[in-house]
Formats: C-alpha cells, sequence, structure tokens
C-alpha cells in the first residue's frame, strides 16, 4: 500500500486466492506465471524483476526494486482512458498503445479493473483491516490479448482496443481504479510488463448512482395527507 501511495509511477495490483475476493482468472494469471511451490510478489511493472524473492523474507526489497524499474526506458508507451456512466454503472476504456522505439516480441493488452477500501478480515491483520488495489476483473481475461500488437510493432504506429463493463452493484465506484498494461510472453510462461498506466475513478464519470443505500429509513409524517419525507 505505501509503495502505491507514494510512487506515482508504480501500479498495485493484487490478487486474492480461495477467499470470496479471488476470482478464476486471477488464479489461473497465478498459476501460469509461478513456478511450481514458488510464492513471490508480481510486480506489474515488470514483473520478472521480483521472480526470485520470498515474500516475508525480501519484503523490504520490493520498494526500491519497484522504483528502479519505473526509471527504466520502454519501448512502448500506454494510456487507458476511462469513461464511467455512473448512472448506468457502464466502464468504458480505450487503451491507446505507441511503440517509441522499434523492437520485436510476443506482446499482449490488457486492462484490470481495481477496488479498494473493502472491510474484510485478512490473516495476520486487524478486525478492521481494509483491502486496498484489488483485482475484481482482468478485462481480458488471464492470458490478455495477443491480437492487438504485431509480433513487430511500427513505431509511432497507436495500436488501440476499448474494453465495455458493467460494474456489479455491490462494487463502490468511488473506490475504483483500473490499469492498462503492455506485456510481453517470455519463454512460454514467463511474462514481463513493458508498460502500465492507471487511473483512479473517484470522483469522475457523468451521472450520479447511489452506491449503498441504508436500510434503517423512515417515513413521516405517518398518516400523511399531501406529501411525506423518507
Amino acid at each position: 500500500n505505501s509503495i502505491a501511495e507514494n510512487n506515482e509511477d508504480v501500479a498495485v495490483a493484487k490478487f486474492h486466492h480461495s477467499d470470496e475476493l479471488s476470482t478464476q482468472a486471477g488464479t489461473n494469471y497465478y498459476t501460469d506465471y509461478y513456478a511450481d511451490g514458488v510464492s513471490t510478489p508480481g510486480g506489474i511493472l515488470n514483473m520478472g524483476s521480483f521472480g526470485s524473492y520470498q515474500v516475508n523474507a525480501n519484503r523490504g526489497q520490493w520498494k526500491d526494486q519497484a522504483t528502479s524499474n519505473a526509471g527504466t526506458l520502454t519501448p512502448v508507451k500506454v494510456s487507458a482512458d476511462p469513461s464511467l456512466d455512473r448512472e448506468n454503472r457502464q466502464l468504458e476504456i480505450d487503451l491507446t498503445a505507441s511503440f517509441t522505439y522499434a523492437d520485436e516480441g510476443d506482446y499482449y493488452v490488457n486492462a484490470y479493473v481495481l477496488e479498494s477500501g473493502i472491510d474484510l478480515p485478512q490473516t495476520n491483520a486487524g478486525s478492521d483491516y481494509e483491502h486496498d488495489h484489488v483485482v475484481r476483473k482482468m478485462l481480458d481475461g488471464a492470458n490478455g490479448d495477443g491480437k492487438v500488437i504485431p509480433d513487430a510493432p511500427q513505431t509511432g504506429k497507436d495500436y488501440q482496443k476499448t474494453y465495455s463493463y458493467t460494474i456489479p452493484n455491490d462494487y463502490n465506484m468511488d473506490e475504483l481504479s483500473v490499469i492498462g498494461l503492455v506485456y510481453q510472453k517470455q519463454n512460454g510462461k514467463t511474462w514481463a510488463a513493458n508498460a502500465v498506466q492507471k487511473d483512479d475513478l473517484s470522483g469522475k464519470g457523468t451521472g450520479t448512482a447511489i452506491n449503498r443505500l441504508s436500510t434503517d429509513l423512515k417515513v413521516y409524517p405517518n398518516p400523511f395527507q399531501k406529501s411525506l419525507a423518507i
């Protein structure tokens, strides 16, 4: 959480497993990337850099590694421009990838919808723990879309894809954010991200909507003749 809050160049996405915040796509993504029996933090910015880190033993290295990666040169720039219709809970994300120098590879695009401020228990944490940056939806599934960018992309050309997603009623729209990313698949299962762009949806969008409605309602006066108030 502190890495995400203090570094605008780093995007954090948390995948849950074996609990109510887990998704099948997230589980498939995890098992595809990680070797059997190895538990590591996956760095979206450059997952390969974290491949040998044990979660508890090397947690203090994550911030420095992420900051270092954020300053490296990447062949592609990505933007994820979201628009939100709050009344209909419709989210659209226009993802654009543009290569700044010639490169070749097995490129994929994807977009994630994240939610923060979720009040649920957490092992080794207090009862008032809030889950932040939880991956609610991988819009191109666990594997991403490999058809948007050719194996030898042209410099200066925009490669684009638009995502549409209906936000479930139990997601708080003011706690949502999106991540757009372009990455390579290497050696079959090793995924190294080349570019990530994030956008917070808090306070954005057209129209209004009620995210959470209290069940403690009062109607008055009772009985009434001309009007009543709720």
